[in-house]
Order: C-alpha cells, then sequence, then structure tokens
C-alpha cells in the first residue's frame, strides 16, 4: 500500500499462544510484522508445555495451528503455508501451487465470513475507504468493487473459524 520504506514488510498480524487443554485459555499474544515472504518472528516467554499458535489478522478468520505446539525454551518454527492440514481443521485455502493461506473477509470480526460483513464492505466502498481497512480484501490499499469477490466466494463455501 506504499506506506512505509521497507519493500520487506507487508502486514501486520497477532500471534497468541493458547492452552492446550480445554478450554484452551490464551495465555499470551503479540503484534507482529508480516514480510512479504510470510515470515514473521516473535520471542515469547511461556513456560515449557504445548500450545496452540493462533494467527489473527485484521479481515481474515482466527487461524490455529492443526496440534498443539511444544514450547521447551527453543526455537520453534511453524509454518501455516506449507499445507492445508497445518490449520485446525484444514481451514485454509490453496492460493497457488502447495502455498497455503489464511480466509479474508472476517470484517466485523466474529469468526464467521457471512452476509453480516456485507453491510460493512458496502459502506467502505460507497465511502471510497481507503488506506489500511479491514474492507480491503485484496490489499490494494482501496476499498472497490474488487474486494467483494473474495467476501462473496467466502460467503458462498461457509468460511468461518475453525478450533478445538
Amino acid at each position: 500500500q506504499g506506506i512505509g520504506s521497507n519493500v520487506h514488510v507487508t502486514d501486520s498480524i497477532e500471534v497468541a499462544l493458547h492452552q492446550a487443554v480445554f478450554p484452551f485459555a490464551e495465555v499470551v499474544k503479540q503484534k507482529v510484522i508480516l514480510q512479504t515472504n510470510g515470515n514473521a518472528s516473535m520471542q515469547f516467554q511461556v513456560t515449557n508445555g504445548e500450545y496452540y499458535i493462533v494467527l489473527t489478522h485484521r479481515n481474515a478468520i482466527k487461524t490455529w495451528s492443526a496440534q498443539p505446539i511444544a514450547f521447551s525454551g527453543n526455537i520453534v518454527n511453524y509454518n501455516f503455508s506449507s499445507a492445508e492440514a497445518n490449520a485446525y481443521g484444514n481451514n485454509q485455502m490453496e492460493v497457488a501451487t502447495g502455498l497455503w493461506a489464511i480466509y479474508s473477509g472476517d470484517i466485523n470480526k466474529d469468526d464467521n465470513i457471512d452476509i453480516d460483513d456485507v453491510p460493512l464492505m458496502e459502506q467502505a466502498i460507497s465511502n471510497f475507504y481507503s488506506g489500511y481497512e479491514s474492507s480491503d480484501l485484496n490489499g490494494d490499499g482501496s476499498v472497490d468493487l474488487n474486494d467483494y469477490p473474495f467476501l462473496e466466494l467466502n460467503i458462498a463455501n461457509f468460511i468461518f473459524s475453525e478450533h478445538p
């Protein structure tokens, strides 16, 4: 969107760790920069154990790791984008051969991409919103009719956040 001078920065996401057992409470979260290559780095101070990794983005459904991941003071790498099965419930979309992404379109942040998101999209289009907006689903910095197909497709496919 032309914001900032670092060509490797694409967006921000929130990464949280949740307990591996019911009620799956959030333990810690951090807002981090997402690089154009899909990488995001962060440091968490948590006790050794297993945690679900949960991604939240301004216009995407909350996406959980497929299984709890072991944290034991070492570096932990987790790649959501290499397989559909890396997200809980296989809740991702293949955007290129072998490349998986989280679903966008949850404009009102209710963990569903549904008809309730449409009025917010229509308002943003009617008011010519631009910049870092939750209704900018294609990430081009402008909310317009080019964003609508993403919302429409995900509504038709009944996309919602899947988690334990």
